[in-house]
Formats: structure tokens, sequence, C-alpha cells
């Protein structure tokens, strides 16, 4: 029997990043609902968010995690800094396959991973799990650029079958057109691998095989199981209603990123207003600071006052009667 262990929570958000949101995190959940069924890819098991702070009450996207399937031998590239001395041929092989597996598996259902590295594939009982969606798009919707290939790509390991070398060499092309499809690609590792096991049965590898019980040869890896099939569909009805309440939380959270929004601006507003009726206010004193002397110089020159005062002080009633209309506005969210 094999049990489920829920034990890595991984941090969606990190810390001192504000680059990935909460669109990303329901980005990531579509596509593990999508290529939840194979066995080479992360299984995914719930979502939960860390008590909110007063810093995070603006920016909701900050402490989701997610709950995925434990894996007990890290990244691949660790696995490989610590094991590959071990590895035979079978093993290197078994490993390529796997992988190439599960990015078939992605493109058939019309994803491209867009960052896909040893740090990004992790290893449980000696097999391949691809993990990581948040930058994975559609196939239709993925960048068509290309990037220059700078430098020189890695010398080959010394006693590399031909077959396996020959393949990783078509992939590095410069030419996209003259590289072999993902299809091509698993079918000629399989072919390959049943070579190499059938010559290292008449020759002695130098190298000692990896201990692994649990190893599962190749013609079986599609048939691979896990978890019972009742599980998967109740966890992926689970994933679906889990994706809804994400969209509907993000929708909620643009809403109120307006009205902060709307907010800000009313404020800056009310900010410029209040200004402006200082300066009239300084003005209007200041004149009549100004028009004392004329007080006994003729009531013609007071008229003349009284008259730019009533002006003011109506200016200043208005103003400050949208003042308070905007006050109160603002005062409704």
């Amino acid at each position: 029997m094999n049990l489920k262990i829920l034990k890595i929570f991984r941090k969606l958000v990190p810390e001192h990043s504000e680059s990935i949101t909460l669109k990303e995190i329901v980005n990531e959940l579509k596509f593990q609902r999508d290529v939840y069924f194979h066995n080479n890819i992360i299984r995914f098991y719930g979502i939960t968010k860390l008590e909110s702070s007063t810093e995070n009450i603006f920016n909701p996207t900050k402490g989701y995690l997610l709950v995925v399937e434990y894996t007990d031998s890290g990244t691949l590239r660790e696995y490989l800094k610590n094991n590959f001395h071990r590895f035979t041929w079978n093993d290197k092989y078994n490993l390529a396959y796997q992988l190439a597996c599960s990015v078939l598996c992605l493109h058939e259902e019309g994803i491209v991973h867009r960052d896909l590295h040893s740090s990004n594939v992790l290893i449980h009982q000696g097999s391949i799990k691809l993990a990581d969606f948040g930058l994975s798009k559609r196939i239709n919707d993925a960048s068509k650029s290309q990037s220059k290939l700078l430098g020189r790509r890695e010398i080959t390991v010394p006693n590399t079958p031909n077959d396996y070398s020959n393949l990783y060499t078509e992939c590095w092309n410069n030419e996209p057109s003259k590289r072999p499809s993902i299809h091509e690609v698993v079918n000629r590792l399989r072919t390959s691998n049943r070579i190499t096991i059938y010559q290292q049965n008449d020759i002695s590898d130098k190298t000692s095989p990896m201990p692994n019980e649990n190893k599962t040869p190749i013609r079986e890896l599609s048939n691979i199981d896990t978890t019972s099939e009742i599980d998967r569909m109740s966890t992926n009805e689970q994933n679906k209603q889990l994706v809804e309440n994400l969209e509907n939380s993000l929708g909620e959270n643009e809403n109120l990123r307006e009205k902060l929004q709307i907010l800000q601006k009313g404020n800056t507003e009310l900010i410029e207003l209040n200004k402006t009726l200082r300066s009239q206010l300084d003005e209007t004193t200041a004149q009549l600071e100004c028009a004392r002397p004329s007080v006994y110089q003729g009531n013609k020159d007071i008229d003349a006052v009284m008259e730019n005062d009533k002006k003011v002080r109506s200016l200043l009633e208005s103003r400050m009667v949208d003042l308070m209309a905007k006050k109160n506005k603002f005062m409704c969210f």
C-alpha cells in the first residue's frame, strides 16, 4: 500500500518578491489540474495561507503555501550530485526517459513549462517528479522568440552511448526545425534503453548499480499508480473548487484595489483643495489689512474692499461645500 505523505509546504510568494501574483497561483493550480493523472508530475493536495499581518492587508498574494506530494530525495540537481558515481547507464536512461515522458504529457495537454531545470525536478524513490508550474503557459500563448546560445555546450561524458549523445546533441541544434520532437525523444530513449540493458547483460559495468527495491521496468512506468483512482478524482474536484474560489478572491481583491486607488486620488484632491483654500484665505486677510488705512480716505474704498471680501467668502463657502461632499462620498467605501 502506498501512503500519501503531505510534507512539503512550498512558499509561492517569496518574502522579498512582488513579481508573483495571485493570478500566477491560479495559473499553476489550473495546470496542476490538467496533468494530475501523470505519475512523473508532482501531485498537488491543497493550499493554505499564513495568518494575515498588518503589512499584508493591502498585498493579499503574500503568504500562500502549496501542499504537494512528499519527495524523499530532493531536487534532481542534488540527486545527481550525491549519486551520479553510482549510476549505471540503465539508471541514467531511466531518469531521462521519465523526464521526457513528463514533458510529453505537458505538451499533449497544450502546456509549455518555460522554467525547466534540475532544481524544478524532484526525485522520490528514484522516480522523476516534475514541479513548479508558476511560469507555465499554454503553447499558443508562449513567446516564440528565441534566445541566443552563448558559449560552449558540455563536453560529452566518456563512454556515453552514441545513441544518447547523438540525441541530446540534436536537441541542442540552433535550428528549432532540426530538433527532434518530444515524441521522438521519448521513443528514441525507450529504444536506446532496451539496447543498453541488453549490452550490460554481456559486458560488466565498472560502476555499482544503485540499490532500489522499488525500481520499475520502463515498460511499466505508464502504469504506475501511487493513489487510487477515486482519491485522484476527489482531489481533482477539490482543486477545481479551489481554483474557482481563488479566482473569486482575485476579483474581490481587484475591486478593493480599485477602491483604494479612488480613495488615494480623492485624498490627493482634498489636500490640493485645502492648500488652495488656505492660500486664498491668506490673500483675503492680506487685502483686508491693506484696506484698513483706506477707511479714513472715504467710503468708496471701503465699499470696494467689502465687495471683494464678499466674493472671496462666497468662493470659500462654495469650496467648503464641495469639500464636505467629497468627504461624505469617500466615507461610503
